[in-house]
């Protein structure tokens, strides 16, 4: 079945513990459903991607930010990222 999304926020963060990395990640509509989903570009070994789906934007807005908070976190630990295929 053909999932069409629509970008409705892309993010960026940096200024992680051990890590001098830029990364992004997108808020996307689902337009067949409605529902919100997260898309990142790298991920820290341990750190569960958002899955979603998320009811509103503000709410995969906070999941993506949390997911970012989380990776920092994990950047204590293993100071790797993980590069993800980011569409």
């Amino acid at each position: 079945m053909l999932d069409v999304v629509e970008v409705v926020i892309e993010l960026q963060a940096e200024g992680f513990i051990n890590s001098d990395r830029q990364t992004a990640g997108k808020v996307v509509r689902h337009l067949g459903t409605g529902a919100f989903s997260c898309r990142v570009e790298a991920s820290v070994k341990g750190v569960p991607q958002p899955k979603g789906p998320y009811a509103s934007e503000d709410e995969a807005r906070r999941a993506l930010i949390q997911f970012w908070e989380n990776c920092n976190k994990a950047l204590e630990r293993t100071p790797a990222w993980t590069p993800l295929t980011f569409v």
